[in-house]
């Protein structure tokens, strides 16, 4: 499940904790754990609140596209 993958990747790119992930989508910090992990999955509702907060497109964190095109090419 590559959007797993890319929450991790995501997550420390933004220099975000797991515990700053797990606030966003209200869950404990364990749970962002197995998510990360691949032991969990994450539901439709929390993949949307996760591309807001973290401000990446959908595709981008789904792994449809490579490169996230609301990132800023400076």
């Amino acid at each position: 499940m590559i959007f797993l993958i890319n929450l991790k990747k995501i997550r420390k790119n933004k220099n975000l904790k797991q515990q700053d992930i797990a606030e966003i989508i209200s869950v404990k910090q364990n749970t962002v754990s197995r998510y990360e992990n691949h032991k969990r999955e994450l539901t439709s509702e929390q993949i949307i609140k996760l591309t807001k907060a973290l401000e990446v497109s959908a595709d981008y964190f789904l792994g449809l596209i490579d490169e996230d095109k609301n990132k800023d090419n400076d």
